[in-house]
């Protein structure tokens, strides 16, 4: 696999090896797995001195050896490898804080038992949701995942050991009527706690999932930012952080040409089309004067070559196509939960 890996991934890529999804979590087959692999080991007898469950120890003593095979393949200090063990800030009881995981796996890779050839990790990796099911609990769980991020980062002191997360984001399960998904103050918290994990994080972050219900930026693929105030505040985010939009579809996207007109009016007219020079102009209707307003690019091949989110935009608005290829494009404009695509040619 390392080998596969290292031939076919691009070389300006990284590769995140983890051995195994949340050996904490009791409702996966893998964590039962580990416990039963761990006692037929006699794991659950090795002092590592700080406290440490058997399933965790193995868990520790399988992704070393896998790491191991990845570094006679990449290198022992290949910039390319990222070995990650990951662990849950929020799993704990009284008696029990939150670094007490951080800690035991960090006393597990120095036993010579669990790890008799010294293997280092790059990264820990933590799922630091931010539960709730009102807006007042979503609230006090920034405060939680702060407390957590803290252990962990307290613990993580001194290691050069990056500290990131492999999932995370907002948690409102059960939200069926989506009352608590649509709250417009989603947006703000969704920029306080990605600001909140700016704090902690050394490396990657992974938005669990960007469409689907309780756990998605937004409910469904395709809906417009204007309804999902969560998606609104990770743009914002995005935007302030970096000056530019990012989203799920920032490389490419899907566009039906026949459907040109969704939600029963059009929301913006383009010319001169063709486009010969060098500009493209978009003139709104007055009905999203008020609104914010996603615009996107997509050339034949389905690659957005232009993104913006602009807010109460004036009636024109112009987008320079000077770096085009000649060729078909398609001009995807969402506002309030409608859409218009136009087709355009640049010359």
């Amino acid at each position: 696999l390392a080998t596969l890996i290292k031939n076919q991934l691009r070389s300006d890529l990284k590769v995140y090896v983890e051995w195994g999804n949340e050996i904490w979590n009791w409702g996966f087959a893998s964590t039962v797995y580990a416990d039963q692999q761990a006692k037929a080991l006699g794991l659950q007898n090795v002092d590592v001195g700080a406290y440490c469950d058997p399933w965790r120890k193995y868990c520790v003593y399988a992704s070393v050896r896998a790491f191991e095979q990845f570094e006679r393949v990449f290198g022992t200090n290949s910039p390319r490898l990222v070995k990650v063990l990951a662990g849950q800030a929020g799993y704990h009881w009284p008696g029990y804080n939150y670094n007490h995981m951080v800690a035991g796996d960090l006393a597990c890779l120095n036993n010579a038992t669990i790890n008799p050839n010294h293997i280092t990790i790059n990264a820990y990796a933590m799922a630091p949701y931010m539960g709730g099911q009102s807006m007042t609990e979503q609230r006090n769980a920034l405060t939680g995942v702060r407390d957590e991020m803290q252990w962990a980062k307290n613990s993580l002191a001194g290691t050069n050991i990056s500290l990131i997360c492999y999932e995370g984001g907002a948690d409102n399960y059960p939200d069926g009527s989506l009352t608590l998904t649509r709250d417009p103050q989603q947006e703000q918290i969704y920029v306080d706690y990605l600001n909140l994990l700016d704090d902690y994080c050394t490396g990657v972050f992974n938005q669990y999932t960007f469409y689907g219900g309780c756990w998605g930026l937004k409910h469904a693929a395709g809906e417009s930012a204007d309804i999902n105030p969560k998606w609104r505040g990770w743009l914002s985010y995005w935007s302030l952080k970096s000056g530019t939009v990012q989203s799920e579809e920032q490389e490419t996207a899907s566009i039906d040409p026949q459907s040109t007109v969704l939600g029963g009016f059009q929301l913006a007219f383009v010319y001169p089309n063709p486009s010969v020079n060098g500009t493209l102009n978009l003139s709104f209707t007055e009905m999203i004067s008020n609104s914010d307003v996603l615009i996107r690019i997509i050339d034949a091949t389905g690659k957005v070559v232009y993104q913006n989110l602009i807010s109460k935009p004036s009636r024109m608005y112009s987008i320079s196509t000077q770096n085009f290829d000649k060729g078909l494009y398609f001009i995807s404009i969402d506002a309030f939960g409608r859409k218009t695509v136009l087709k355009v040619m640049v010359n």
